[in-house]
Parts: C-alpha cells; sequence; structure tokens
C-alpha cells in the first residue's frame, strides 16, 4: 500500500499514519527495484515489442530518508507542476474531478505505471541516449540508471491537485548529454560489473550492498526482542526499581508483550543507514548514536542503547499518575516508549562506519515502533493486577517474560 506513505514520514507524524507508513515506503522502493531488476535480466519490453539490453551494473536502490525530506520540502514549499532539473528528480501531477480518500496510493501506482510506459514509447540504446530523446523518456530512464543508488519521494495535494515527486541520488552526466548521448548502464550479463562495494545477488540480477534490516529470528534481533520484553515484565510485575527514588514502581495491568516486525525494522535501517545522531520525532522512534568505541559488536552496542533508554525513566523523578506533557518526552522519551503499554511491535536498524582515515568508529543504531505515545493527559500504563485488563490472555509464568498481554 502507498497510502499516506509521503505525508507521514516526513512531516509532522500522526496516530493514524504510523501504522502504514513503513509499508507503503517499502512497496514505493521495491517498485523501483522491480523495474531495475527486469532490466538487468533483459526482461524489460521496450519500443516495438523488443526487451532492453541487460545491465552488468544495475545498483539496488534504498530508500533515503534525507532525499524524501528534501522532496516533501520543495513539494511543500512550491507545490510544483513541471520538473525543475533534466536529471534527478522525477515528477508526476493529476488533476482530481471528485474527492478519493486514497489519492497518494493511487497516485503512486499512475506514476509508476506512467514512468514505466515512457521506455517503451521510443527506441534507445542504455549506451547512446539523443538529447531529444532523454526529454521524452527522463523519467523512465532516471529509474533504471544504474549508478543511482538511493530515492526518496514526497506528495502534496492542494486545490485538487496532486503532486508527486520522487528525488534520486547522483546526476546524469551533464557532460555527455551535451554532446547528445548518456550512459544508462552498462550492457553485459546481470550483476557482472558490480561495482567494488557491493555484490550480486543472483536472484534479482541487482548489485546489492550491505543487509537493508537486522533480520527476523537473527540472534541480534532475538536480543533485542528479549530485552524489550524483560524490562516490560519486570514492570508489569511490580519488579522494577527507581534508582532515583529507590522503590518499585507500581505494577502494569495492560502491558503487551512485543513481537518484531521486519517493516518497522526496515524503517529504521534506511534511518540509520543515513547516519542518524538525532530522534525526528519525540515518540514512535527511539535513537542511539556512538562514536570513539573501539567495540563495534552490535550485541553491546544494542545493550548499549536499549540501557541508555532505560536509564532516562529509572534515574528520573517522576509518577505514573502525572499526565505526561512536552517535559516527559524530551527528558525521558526513548524510555518511555520502550515501556508504553499499548506498543505492540518493534524493528530496529544498525549502521556502523568509519572516519574517512579509518581512526574513528561510529554507530547510528535506530528502534521504530509500532505505536506512537505522543498523547497528552495519558498514562505510560494501567496500574492494577498483572495482566487483570489484558484484551486476550496472559504470557505463562514459567518463561523469562511473564506478566504481559499476548495475543
Amino acid at each position: 500500500m502507498i497510502p499516506f506513505l509521503f505525508i507521514s514520514i516526513i512531516l509532522s507524524p500522526s496516530i493514524f499514519a504510523i501504522s502504514v507508513h513503513h509499508a507503503a515506503a517499502k512497496h514505493l522502493l521495491d517498485t523501483h527495484n522491480i523495474i531495475r531488476s527486469s532490466v538487468a535480466r533483459g526482461e524489460q519490453k521496450i519500443h516495438g515489442g523488443k526487451y532492453a539490453q541487460p545491465s552488468s551494473n544495475m545498483r539496488k536502490l534504498v530508500w533515503d530518508p534525507k532525499l524524501a525530506e528534501k522532496a516533501q520540502n520543495y513539494v511543500n514549499k512550491n507545490h510544483p507542476k513541471e520538473p525543475r532539473n533534466f536529471h534527478g528528480e522525477n515528477l508526476y501531477q493529476v488533476q482530481y474531478k471528485t474527492v478519493h480518500y486514497d489519492k497518494p496510493h493511487r497516485d503512486a501506482q499512475n506514476a509508476m505505471k506512467e514512468w514505466e510506459a515512457e521506455l517503451s514509447t521510443i527506441a534507445w540504446s542504455p549506451n547512446a541516449i539523443l538529447c531529444e530523446d532523454f526529454k521524452k523518456i527522463r523519467n523512465g530512464l532516471q529509474i533504471i540508471r544504474a549508478t543511482t543508488g538511493s530515492v526518496g519521494c514526497a506528495f502534496h495535494e492542494k486545490d485538487m491537485h496532486g503532486v508527486l515527486v520522487c528525488m534520486y541520488d547522483g546526476d546524469m552526466a551533464t557532460s555527455a548529454i551535451s554532446e547528445g548521448k548518456n550512459e544508462i548502464y552498462k550492457v553485459g550479463e546481470a550483476c557482472s560489473a558490480c561495482p567494488i562495494d557491493s555484490k550480486c545477488d543472483k536472484e534479482s540480477g541487482l548489485c546489492v550492498g550491505e543487509s537493508e534490516s537486522i533480520p527476523k529470528d537473527s540472534t541480534l534481533a532475538n536480543l533485542i526482542l528479549s530485552r524489550h520484553n524483560k524490562e516490560r515484565s519486570k514492570i508489569a510485575n511490580g519488579n522494577a526499581v527507581s534508582t532515583n527514588r529507590k522503590c518499585a514502581l507500581r505494577p502494569a495491568s495492560n502491558m503487551n508483550k512485543l513481537t518484531w516486525d521486519s517493516e518497522l525494522a526496515w524503517a529504521a535501517e534506511q534511518y540509520a543507514k543515513a547516519r542518524a545522531s538525532e530522534k525526528r520525532w519525540m515518540s514512535g522512534e527511539n535513537i542511539y548514536y556512538e562514536e570513539g568505541n573501539d567495540d563495534s559488536n552490535p550485541e553491546r552496542l544494542a545493550n548499549s542503547a536499549m540501557t541508555s533508554w532505560l536509564t532516562e525513566i529509572m534515574e528520573k523523578s517522576w509518577n505514573l499518575d502525572e499526565k505526561l506533557n512536552d517535559r516527559h518526552y524530551r527528558e525521558m522519551g526513548n524510555g518511555l516508549q520502550m515501556i508504553w503499554a499499548d506498543t505492540e511491535k518493534v524493528g530496529c536498524g544498525l549502521y556502523q562506519w568509519k572516519s574517512e582515515d579509518g581512526a574513528r568508529n561510529y554507530a547510528s543504531f535506530v528502534c521504530r515502533y509500532g505505536d506512537w505515545f505522543f498523547e497528552h493527559n495519558k498514562k505510560v500504563y494501567t496500574y492494577g493486577g498483572t495482566c487483570t485488563t489484558c484484551d486476550e490472555k496472559c504470557s505463562e509464568t514459567k518463561n523469562d517474560e511473564p506478566g504481559l498481554c499476548v495475543k
């Protein structure tokens, strides 16, 4: 699904939008990569019923939050009706005749179909595009430019007019365009000439870099999920002790057990790969940034992150009966998100890199949650007997995470 992708991923979040925009962004990205895979394997139909020559260096795209933010700021401010640039940007627009609730969904699908269809309107070669021809099929060619590595898109509606813009990293070779030609990709067996920083995915025929998310059921995913649920279990059973007040926090009657969500993990990974060091929103997202630590072990880093988040709660003086306000979110937002009773899903991403001289380590660890807690005048959880207000059943007391509501 595409609905609310472009509104919710960049603008101020809403409770409604959070449940769909992770999957929507992934769906749009997948559509780009399906087309790129089809070209790479020589299966993309073009003009005259023929097929495009296969590509030996077609990269697999990843979602770039910074490009998405750039696109969102652009469409919000300008609501454009024509593309600004000859390259690096695709634009789709539509004038609505009636009101439809699913406009972002429908328009995104139609945009991708329209852009892909350009590839079959005229005869073209991947290494010799005439300037006048390039203008006719620029959107389609931008989708399949081999060296492009990332994409970010945005949607905006104003006065019954919708605009969708996708922005891509890198530029088409302007010098080559001025000479009347431009190489879109290298011709050859699928992913036989991948860049040195990538490897061949034989199934798709695309050159891929690092993994897109922490895999479900991996050791690291299980560690993260288990740590979250153990801390939630402590609170549910009244066993969590405040280091500030030297007393136990009151038990929870409605604390849900978390499950791992691959789409949330994917979304978290995209932001981590942007080398993120700050949260974008006060809720729905936790972030831990580290630099200068020689120990790059992912499990050590994930545990350090979660300990840091929980410390926000345990070392501060607060009352569960207090009405939540902006101060709580600013001072304890990460910890509150970990123990927010209504949350049911979590997914995390990790990205590590070195300074240019290779002397210093950096890491960004991001967790996304399937429920936003930015609601004033609401408690973190309901005080009462453990599991007494669960919708369905309570976790078994024999395991390591008793007292949690499960479905």
